[in-house]
């Protein structure tokens, strides 16, 4: 698979990183396969996870990040997000 560096999301570019997210502020025992951050439209995926887990992720974080670019992330509770972010994913 070639991982994209960057995704047009809400006509906005978002860059993509790979990166190690196994060290670093989590708290023990959480596992964090990916993040973002929809000020700086960047998306952080853990860089070991194999192809078919890659995919989910970029589109689990790219739901957060649409939720985010249109404002629709302040007018849900953190967990209605993530479960429309977990269907999302799982197409």
């Amino acid at each position: 698979m070639k991982k994209p560096e960057k995704i047009k999301i809400l006509g906005q570019w978002a860059k993509v990183q790979y990166v190690d997210l196994t060290k670093g502020g989590e708290a023990v025992g959480e596992v964090l396969y990916g993040d973002c951050d929809v000020a700086t439209r960047t998306i952080r995926i853990e860089k070991s996870l194999d192809d078919n887990l890659t995919k989910r992720v970029i589109k689990h974080e790219t739901m957060h990040m649409k939720l985010g670019l249109s404002g629709l992330s302040e007018i849900l509770t953190d967990e209605q997000e993530e479960a429309i972010c977990v269907l999302v994913e799982s197409d």
